[in-house]
């Protein structure tokens, strides 16, 4: 269970920075973003 809590806690943070970063124009937090969707793939996969 403490997966899927992490899982939907790194997709729906990702979704968070890469809405903040394309309105604000920083690609630092896009590139947070990208991290956030590849580690939930990563652990998406990893199963």
């Amino acid at each position: 269970m403490k997966r899927w809590i992490v899982l939907a806690a790194c997709l729906l943070g990702a979704l968070a920075c890469y809405t903040l970063g394309f309105q604000e124009g920083s690609f630092v937090i896009i590139g947070v973003g990208v991290a956030l969707e590849l580690a939930f793939w990563l652990n998406l996969l990893k199963s």
